[in-house]
């Protein structure tokens, strides 16, 4: 053997190589295969494909059977879809970046910010591409009686949609850092006290559903001029929706410079405080009316409320920011005063029976429930009743508080009220058919 030979043999042997870091493509690929596995898996898995696609082929349908007799009113059934299938895409947000089945893996492993951050991004590509396939073809089909209506709403589902891919991502991050920071528990405290405190992780639900609800707003100030008018309620529609995808892109440039330094950290720091480790623990009392609601149940019942209520304030803060930011939108509405509100109400109330489901489905899995729950000295029947008692309160609880001064303002108020009392009966058949089983 040469001597060159021989000393980079013994180098060989006497160095490590530092293994290459994960990419986002790795990343993406192992999540994609453990999906492919869950739906494999699971029954019907089909099913939330063919839904999209059914209810943008009904949607586009509707919207061009109304257009032959009223571009408003079709106009309005559009600007619905519009709001609706991106909302949903909007407040998943921190879901997907956060609380994915495999992020508790991710946080002990050395995976770079970057990578962590591109992966949440693609994520919520693809969950706009799917909210696309209900919202475009509602806005097109408003080209065969009203054009230019159509590329109006074009250009407001373009701005939409950059909003939702780009900026949501960008905020989600945000509140990641503060949830990351020692900032966060003093910020939480400034919020208010006593029984009104929040986990840090509001955070990761309370920003996102800020910018969520300001799409909306937009979305509803800009109706009038989509449906053809020459202006809209917030003015020339043009800077509001060059600057909402402008902030988009702009945001996501800042994040993604950020996430280096500020994902990894997030995401262990969230993952710590699911798991009620290296955090600490503050598990707050229910609140007045969760007491009043829970001293009316059986004995096992209301141990089970009392349960379930401080769980899903700690696990779940984002059920009582979707409530709250209901109330607040319904309130908005009714400040406003649009020509036809119930086209608003009723984006407000799908979004709302949306999050209703999701809320009622982690009521009954992991982390709020346990298997061993069986297992307790406690009726099944009064289990469902501690848990149909706390849906049912979120439920009316909210849209309640704002269906006063949307009746009462609203030019339309019997269609507002219809809507407020369909919507919640919705909402409390589907949560109630959901915890059947429990």
């Amino acid at each position: 053997m040469s001597p060159a030979a021989s000393t980079a043999s013994s180098r060989d042997r006497g160095s490590t190589t530092a293994p290459a870091p994960i990419t986002a493509r790795q990343l993406l690929a192992w999540g994609d295969l453990d999906a492919r596995r869950r739906r494999a898996a699971a029954r019907a898995s089909w099913l939330p494909s063919a839904l999209i696609a059914l209810a943008g082929l009904g949607g586009a349908a509707a919207v061009a059977a109304q257009a032959r007799a009223d571009v408003a009113a079709a106009s309005r059934l559009a600007l619905l879809a519009l709001g609706v299938s991106h909302l949903w895409v909007m407040l998943g947000t921190s879901f997907r970046m956060y609380w994915r089945p495999d992020a508790p893996l991710w946080a002990r492993l050395p995976i770079p910010g970057g990578a962590l951050f591109d992966v949440a991004l693609v994520r919520t590509l693809r969950a706009t591409a799917r909210a696309a396939v209900v919202a475009v073809p509602c806005a097109a089909a408003l080209a065969l009686e009203a054009p230019e209506v159509a590329a109006r709403h074009l250009a407001l589902w373009g701005a939409v949609a950059t909003a939702t891919a780009l900026l949501l991502p960008a905020v989600a991050l945000a509140g990641g850092a503060i949830v990351a920071s020692d900032k966060a528990e003093a910020l939480v405290a400034a919020m208010g006290g006593g029984e009104l405190r929040a986990p840090p992780t509001v955070w990761l639900g309370g920003l996102p559903g800020l910018a969520a609800a300001a799409v909306v707003l937009l979305i509803l100030g800009t109706g009038g001029w989509a449906a053809g008018a020459a202006t809209s309620v917030v003015g020339p529609p043009a800077p509001w929706l060059a600057g909402l995808a402008g902030a988009g892109v702009v945001g996501v440039v800042l994040a993604r410079r950020a996430a280096p330094a500020v994902m990894p950290q997030a995401v262990r720091e969230v993952s710590a405080l699911d798991v009620q480790r290296l955090a600490h623990l503050e598990i707050h009392r229910p609140t007045a009316l969760e007491r009043a609601i829970g001293g009316r149940l059986a004995p096992g019942g209301a141990l089970v409320h009392a349960k379930d209520a401080r769980l899903m304030r700690r696990r779940f803060p984002m059920a009582m920011v979707t409530g709250a930011a209901t109330t607040i939108a319904l309130w908005i509405v009714a400040a406003s005063g649009p020509a036809a509100a119930a086209p608003w109400v009723g984006v407000l109330v799908a979004g709302f029976i949306a999050y209703g489901v999701a809320m009622a489905r982690r009521m009954t899995s992991r982390p709020i429930e346990l298997p061993f729950v069986r297992t307790l000295p406690i009726e099944p029947a009064h289990v469902r009743a501690a848990k149909r008692a706390y849906v049912a309160t979120w439920a009316v609880l909210y849209p309640a508080l704002g269906a006063g001064p949307v009746i009462a303002t609203a030019p339309d108020p019997v269609a507002c009220a219809a809507i407020l009392a369909g919507g919640i009966a919705a909402s409390l058949a589907l949560a109630f058919a959901i915890v059947r089983d429990v």
